[in-house]
């Protein structure tokens, strides 16, 4: 699960990330965070944490390697 992490963390930079949301913006995602909770398998915004086990150790992982939210 973190090589995978790690992994997200390099394929998905900013650039990439920006590109998905304006590709698919409306059709799949209403915000840039909504890609990255669809990268990281997780919630990344501080207030919904709660709703999924282990966000906030996911989200610290992700930003540990270079992912940004």
């Amino acid at each position: 699960m973190v090589a995978e992490m790690v992994q997200n963390s390099i394929i998905y930079d900013e650039s990439y990330i920006d590109s998905l949301f304006n590709k698919f913006e409306g059709k799949l995602f209403r915000s840039k965070e909504d890609v990255i909770r669809h990268i990281t398998r997780n919630y990344v915004v501080t207030a919904e944490m709660p709703k999924r086990a282990f966000s906030k150790l996911s989200r610290d992982i992700h930003i540990e390697f270079g992912l940004r939210f």
